[in-house]
């Protein structure tokens, strides 16, 4: 995990957690899986939101990647800029005309201009719009996955009752 991702761990869940454990694993991870993706997603957009809105980007590359814990009945729901996406490129300042096309173009990735954006560099103020976005909505993500999974727990059991 990076050194500098947000980690939240519930407690004070044991009931929910140990009805987890009584359903079969697959269910269970299925129905991890189906909350945590309803929270992330509520998390991402509060991030979109807060985002600055300069060309739009930088809103339109943000990934939800997950990752499930295989000894235990846990998931990870990682929110955050595209690593992979890259800026389009762009020419250096007063560059035109037919030398443009054969000058190197800069480019950056999208993770790099939300990193700077979040921390700040010694030229430029932090604004933490990814914090701002995730501290707004993580209440909210926290009900749906409790919600979630207490809903889907009640279903799979209605047949066996």
């Amino acid at each position: 995990m990076a050194k500098d991702a947000v980690t939240v761990k519930i407690t004070g869940l044991a009931e929910l957690q140990k009805a987890l454990e009584e359903v079969p694993k697959e269910v269970s991870k299925k129905v991890l899986r189906k909350s945590l993706t309803a929270a992330a997603k509520v998390v991402r957009e509060a991030m979109v939101d807060h985002a600055p809105k300069d060309t739009g980007f930088l809103e339109d590359h943000f990934n939800i990647k997950f990752k499930s814990h295989k000894r235990d009945i846990a998931a990870s729901a990682f929110i955050g800029p595209d690593g992979k996406a890259v800026y389009p490129k762009q020419l250096p300042k007063g560059m035109q005309g037919p030398n443009a096309a054969n000058s190197r173009q800069r480019t950056i990735k999208v993770v790099s201009v939300a990193r700077f954006l979040e921390f700040g560099t010694s030229k430029m103020g932090a604004k933490p719009f990814m914090t701002q976005g995730f501290e707004n909505a993580k209440d909210n993500a926290l009900e749906i996955i409790i919600d979630g999974i207490k809903d889907a727990l009640e279903e799979s059991t209605k047949g066996k009752r």
